[in-house]
């Protein structure tokens, strides 16, 4: 029960922070700037 709903907030979390950091590190980059030019 209890073990597995926060294990799958902990996951949540986790790849929430995950995707805020790439955003970031992409941004810092200047990457992020022309978005819709893709490769």
């Amino acid at each position: 029960g209890r073990g597995v709903s926060t294990d799958v907030v902990e996951a949540s979390a986790r790849a929430y922070l995950n995707a805020v950091n790439k955003v970031l590190r992409v941004q810092a980059r200047g990457e992020a700037r022309k978005p819709e030019i893709g490769p």
